[in-house]
């Protein structure tokens, strides 16, 4: 049965919680860290939606643009969102991603 609950997703999110040394230190360990901050931080960059049931249904996905350089647009204010759905592909509002991926 297909699980149809609101799952919430942060647009940008810190892995460090997550790493071997982030743990290390969250339990009360020492670690080295040679990295900057930046290093664990990621921006979504693409959200894959299914609509309909667990026996069928349609998908579509919503894609961050790449700038000039091939990097997500992080600190690029012109990046933009697209919505690919078949062969239709339209710009996308990032403030309507939760609305439309419920």
């Amino acid at each position: 049965e297909k699980v149809n609950d609101l799952f919430p997703f942060p647009l940008k999110l810190n892995m460090k919680p997550y790493t071997k040394i982030g743990l290390e230190v969250a339990s009360g360990g020492v670690s080295i860290d040679d990295n900057p901050p930046s290093y664990y931080e990621y921006e979504l960059s693409g959200v894959v939606v299914h609509t309909g049931t667990a026996d069928s249904g349609h998908y579509y996905s919503y894609i961050k643009e790449y700038n000039n350089n091939g990097m997500v647009g992080r600190c690029n204010k012109e990046s933009r969102w697209l919505e690919f759905n078949d062969s239709e592909v339209s710009e996308f509002a990032e403030s309507r991603l939760e609305a439309e991926c419920f």
